[in-house]
C-alpha cells in the first residue's frame, strides 16, 4: 500500500512537503489493526458507512498519534489503489475517475493553508467518489440528490417535492468559472449520469455561499461567482446570523480574524472584507435549473 501511496502522490502532483509527513502517518496507521480492517472491508457487502468511518478513524487516530484530519485522508487515498477495477466494471472512463479524484489534492491543500496540516476536515464528503455517486465532469462535481422543496415549474418542466435533481458542488481547482466553461459541465453530467449511470434527472440544484443572494451587492456584476448565481433560479436563502461557516472559502487561515483585518489582497477578499466590515450578514443561497439538453442550455 505504502509504494502505491508514493505512486498517487507523484501522480496527482502532491506537494513534498506534504508527502513526506503523510508516509510517515501511514506507517503508523498500517501498525493499527482497525484501520486495515476498515480500508479491506470497503470494497466488500460489509462496507463501512461515512458516520462509521469518522468514528473508527477518530479512534485510530487517538490510538496512533497521527491527527485526525491526516489519517481521514490517508484511509480514502488508501481505496483509490482499487478504484480502477471498480471504474472497469461499471464501464467509466478512467478520465473521469482521475479528473474527479483531483479533489482530494485540492481538499488536502485546502486542509494546509487553513489548519497548516495535510488531511481533511470535512470527510464524509468523500465517501460518494468511492462509492460512484459523485463524479468531477467538467469544471464541476455532480452527484444525485433529493429535491425536498415546493413545486416549481421551468417552462414545461415540473420538479416535485421528492424528485432527484442532480446536486453541484464547486471544487476550488482554480480553474475556469465563466458561463462556457460551467454550461460544458451541466451538459456533460446530464448525458453521463443517463448514458452511463442510468439516472433520468432533468433538474440541477446547488446549496452554497456562491448563491447567496446579496452576493449580486457585494461582488461587482462582471463577477463569475454573480453570473454563476445568475445560472439558478433561487429558492432558499439562509442569512447567518454569526461570522457564518464559509469565511475559510474566501480568506483561508485569516477567516477567524477581525473583519477589521481580514485579507484585502484580491477583489474577492476585499468586496467581502468591506461588506462585513460596514456591519452587512452573509449566507448561503440554494437554487435549481432544469437543463436543456437541445438548446443546451438552463431554464430557470
Amino acid at each position: 500500500m505504502k509504494k502505491h501511496l508514493q505512486k498517487f502522490f507523484l501522480s496527482y502532483d502532491y506537494p513534498q512537503t506534504a508527502v513526506k509527513g503523510l508516509l510517515d502517518a501511514y506507517d503508523k496507521l498500517a501498525e493499527s489493526p482497525e484501520f486495515i480492517s476498515l480500508v479491506e472491508r470497503f470494497y466488500t457487502d460489509d462496507r463501512p458507512d461515512p458516520k462509521s468511518v469518522e468514528t473508527v478513524m477518530d479512534e485510530v487516530a487517538s490510538a496512533t498519534g497521527v491527527h485526525p484530519y491526516t489519517a481521514k485522508f490517508l484511509y480514502y487515498a488508501c481505496l483509490t489503489r482499487d478504484l480502477p477495477d471498480v471504474y472497469n466494471q461499471n464501464g467509466i472512463s478512467h478520465v473521469i475517475m482521475r479528473d474527479s479524484l483531483e479533489d482530494l489534492r485540492y481538499k488536502v491543500l485546502e486542509c494546509m493553508e487553513v489548519h497548516g496540516i495535510p488531511g481533511f476536515f470535512s470527510t464524509s464528503w468523500f465517501h460518494g467518489f468511492f462509492t460512484l455517486r459523485l463524479f468531477k465532469l467538467g469544471r464541476l462535481e455532480f452527484c444525485v440528490d433529493q429535491y425536498n422543496g415546493g413545486e416549481l415549474t421551468f417552462g414545461e418542466n415540473v420538479v416535485k417535492q421528492g424528485e432527484r435533481v442532480m446536486s453541484i458542488h464547486i471544487p476550488s481547482s482554480g480553474e475556469k468559472f465563466d458561463r462556457t466553461a460551467r454550461f460544458e459541465s451541466y451538459d456533460k453530467a446530464y448525458h453521463f449520469f443517463r448514458e452511463v449511470r442510468g439516472e433520468d434527472v432533468k433538474a440541477f440544484m446547488c446549496n452554497s455561499w456562491l448563491l447567496y443572494p446579496d452576493n449580486v451587492k457585494i461582488l461587482s456584476e462582471k463577477s463569475n461567482i454573480v453570473s454563476f448565481l445568475n445560472d439558478f433560479r433561487i429558492v432558499e436563502r439562509k442569512d447567518f446570523d454569526d461570522r457564518g461557516h464559509d469565511l475559510w472559502r474566501i480568506f483561508g487561515a485569516d477567516g477567524d480574524k477581525p473583519y477589521e483585518e481580514l485579507p484585502r489582497d484580491t477583489s474577492l477578499r476585499r468586496s467581502y472584507a468591506e461588506w462585513l466590515c460596514a456591519g452587512n450578514k452573509i449566507g448561503r443561497g440554494k437554487g435549481l435549473f432544469v437543463w436543456d439538453p437541445v438548446r443546451k442550455c438552463n431554464i430557470k
